[in-house]
């Protein structure tokens, strides 16, 4: 090591120290979280999701979780192998 990275190095963990040993801080309250929309899907449904690119990805529901906070329903998803610019429409 460089002698002026050692002093520096020597610095920041005497300051790191005394943050970690010192009182801690003040509590603070935060808001609850809102209510989380109510959405239903079962194994087996297709989901999309419009990428940051405007390209749509196609996720499969593979399993459905009921959430400890609120019960509102966690899905797992798996990524499916479509990329489309566009949303399919239906026939008519």
């Amino acid at each position: 090591e460089a002698p002026e990275q050692l002093e520096a190095r020597r610095q920041a963990l005497d300051e790191l120290t005394a943050v970690l040993t010192g009182p801690q801080r003040t509590p603070v309250s935060i808001d609850p979280l809102p209510p989380r929309p109510a959405f239903e899907a079962v194994v087996g449904d297709v989901l999309t999701c419009q990428l940051a690119s405007g390209r749509w990805a196609a996720l499969g529901v593979s399993e459905v979780l009921q959430h400890d906070r609120d019960g509102a329903p966690t899905f797992v998803v798996e990524g499916l192998d479509v990329l489309t610019p566009a949303l399919p429409t239906a026939a008519a």
